[in-house]
């Protein structure tokens, strides 16, 4: 099926859970059904643009609670074209790593009634799960300076000396990076046990000398 020239991409079922009516779908592009769940979600959040010129080569993952989209994030892989604000990430380690690497973004979880952390996990556990099926290993994201705590307590670290103002958003923001590694505490680890391939977080930040800044001293809980 083809809607102005471009395929309509297939939706997948990857994550349900029917006794809390929660289920993770994803579909790749800006034509499905599911990149229509994402917008109204960042609608509802209160983006005010709700399509980006990467939503197009991205991966769109939407969290429905019985039936209602509640939860969006993006996920651009390297390897099919620019991610969001790249030109204000470490070229040299993106060059390096793009076969392996992603970008994550315009996460969202909106108030529903079994809003919490469980289901904040639910629904990122099984982003990541999906995209390490991929073989992707590493997200490099970033986010508003106000949220880096929060990122932090799920396991993302800040690059030092890699702060910037967002082009579109015009806020301060900051460069995050998860790798699959089970040795480095995060929300993800258990997730990463069995990979035969994965990456460790340290041992490749060395190798391109990049440094990482101490973390906030408050953590608060990711919300969108």
């Amino acid at each position: 099926m083809e809607a102005s020239g471009k395929t309509i991409a297939a939706v997948d079922r990857i994550q349900v859970d029917v006794e809390k009516g929660l289920e993770v779908k994803v579909a790749f592009g800006d034509l499905s059904s599911v990149y229509r769940d994402c917008q109204q979600v960042r609608s509802e959040a209160g983006d005010q643009d709700l399509h980006h010129a990467f939503d197009e080569w991205s991966f769109q993952f939407v969290m429905t609670y019985r039936g209602t989209p509640v939860g969006s994030m993006t996920a651009t892989r390297c390897s099919d074209g620019p991610v969001d604000q790249e030109f204000s990430y470490p070229h040299a380690f993106l060059d390096a790593n793009r076969a392996v690497t992603f970008s994550s973004c315009k996460l969202r979880i909106n108030d529903f009634e079994s809003r919490s952390l469980a289901t904040f996990r639910f629904f990122t556990q099984s982003a990541w799960s999906y995209l390490v099926g991929l073989g992707l290993r590493i997200d490099v994201m970033n986010c508003e300076v106000d949220k880096r705590s929060a990122y932090e307590a799920v396991g993302y670290q800040c690059l030092d000396g890699f702060d910037f103002i967002h082009s579109e958003l015009g806020t301060v923001s900051r460069v995050m990076v998860l790798t699959a590694d089970a040795n480095h505490q995060s929300l993800f680890r258990k997730s990463f046990q069995a990979l035969s391939n994965p990456v460790s977080q340290s041992d490749l930040l060395e190798s391109f000398h990049l440094s990482l800044r101490a973390p906030e001293l408050a953590a608060e809980t990711v919300s969108h």
